[in-house]
């Protein structure tokens, strides 16, 4: 298209719908058909569904909007056939948050290769001797404190995943409620079969009923991991599962 051609100043006009919805956190999906006669008619949808700019021809508002829904759900861009028309969706968002709770010698491997892998990474723990910034170079964030002191700096939401590794109850405990209360897409927490047992059933008696839906535990993949690098693959590899929406 030339410069001069509303075409292309409609395209950027869709584009920058998208942006400016990734920006303000919420991802989006830029719809563009492929085929005659509507090649390059395209449309910017938000993730409830609704259309922030550009238009689709009649008929392919719904099936599309079905087909951005999907997208979004596994995080991936891609051609895709819709009422028997080729649709590129491109998804536009904020990279995807890992919120490690705890520290300890496992978490540093974690947070490099989730950071190496495109996550903003949030590592927070109580204990202030743990928690230092520059033990996690990777990390966009490095907060000490307890469930009161982290309200409102977290910033759980749907695309965020929580993993912790916090091995001791004292600590571990008043952390998960907090969790469970936000709508975090994955939460994995460290332990064997027997700790995350005795988990599940304190988290029960405190009215967490549907604890073993949403904990994965114990946390990780299992491919026989022992040193802190290879449970920080196993654990990121099962992150990474969920997040694309891979069946296991």
């Amino acid at each position: 298209m030339r410069r001069d051609d509303p075409g292309a100043h409609r395209a950027v006009d869709v584009l920058r719908a998208a942006q400016a919805a990734a920006a303000a956190g919420s991802p989006a999906v830029v719809a563009t058909l492929l085929d005659p006669p509507d090649a390059a008619r395209r449309a910017a949808f938000a993730a409830d569904g609704s259309i922030l700019a550009g238009a689709l021809p009649d008929g392919l508002r719904e099936p599309v909007r079905e087909a951005v829904s999907a997208a979004l759900a596994s995080d991936r861009s891609g051609t895709v056939e819709v009422a028997g028309r080729e649709v590129f969706l491109e998804i536009v968002a904020p990279a995807p948050r890992l919120v490690v709770l705890g520290a300890g010698p496992a978490s540093e491997p974690l947070v490099e290769m989730a950071a190496s892998c495109g996550f903003d990474v949030v590592v927070a723990d109580p204990r202030p001797a743990f928690a230092e910034a520059s033990r996690f170079p990777g990390a966009v964030e490095v907060l000490v404190g307890w469930p009161e002191d982290l309200e409102g700096r977290l910033r759980i939401d749907e695309r965020t995943f929580v993993v912790s590794l916090l091995h001791d109850e004292r600590f571990e405990g008043p952390m998960l409620p907090m969790v469970l209360d936000s709508p975090a897409r994955y939460i994995g927490a460290m332990g064997s079969r027997r700790t995350h047992a005795k988990r599940l059933e304190r988290l029960a008696g405190q009215g967490y009923a549907d604890a073993a839906e949403r904990i994965h535990g114990p946390v990780g993949i299992d491919i026989g991991a022992e040193t802190p690098a290879e449970i920080a693959v196993a654990i990121l590899a099962e992150v990474i599962s969920v997040r694309r929406a891979v069946s296991s």
